[in-house]
């Protein structure tokens, strides 16, 4: 029984200080790749089922059902299957609840493919060969623009133009003409 309560005190502490001194997420969910991946839920990559809290969280589960369980008058055996299924129950609910912080973060960042075909406003004037500004509002958010016109003429402030393509941070837009194509 012993041996099974310091698991999971151990895991506990580890756990604890997971929490308490953390961050976000538990190891670096950054990798460069060259495809795209939009199916399934927008988690970001962050959450793991070997991240730290959720490993930790079965060895605790496993420690503490395991001395229970011993405490009851198991042997070792049945004291290990029950902590194993006790670790599994704990550690998916961590992971569950894990998924449902990262799910409820806000981001502010917006794809350039979503950009793309917006309607917007010259706030400054964009001149033949020059950068100018825009102001468009993509998915309930109003953002600024640096911006080239793809026409040869000047657009004024207060024109409405749609965003055609995008190099770097300056879109390159043209004058709205209420059309789609």
């Amino acid at each position: 029984m012993a041996i099974f309560a310091a698991i999971a005190v151990a895991a506990f502490i580890v756990v604890a200080g997971a929490f308490l001194f953390g961050h976000d997420h538990d190891v670096g969910g950054d990798f460069d790749h060259d495809f795209s991946h939009d199916a399934g839920p927008d988690v970001h990559g962050i959450v793991g089922i070997f991240s730290t809290k959720v490993i930790f969280t079965f060895i605790m589960g496993f420690g503490a059902a395991g001395a229970i369980s011993r405490v009851y008058g198991a042997d070792n055996l049945v004291a290990s299957l029950i902590g194993v299924a006790a670790g599994i129950v704990l550690a998916a609910l961590m992971y569950g609840i894990m998924l449902l912080f990262i799910e409820q973060q806000a981001t502010s960042v917006i794809a350039p493919d979503a950009l793309l075909g917006c309607t917007g406003t010259v706030t400054v004037p964009i001149d033949k060969d020059a950068v100018g500004e825009i102001g468009v509002s993509v998915s309930g958010e109003y953002r600024t623009y640096s911006a080239r016109a793809q026409s040869a003429g000047p657009l004024q402030k207060g024109c409405s133009v749609r965003i055609v393509g995008m190099t770097g941070s300056v879109v390159t837009v043209d004058q709205d003409t209420g059309k789609t194509e």
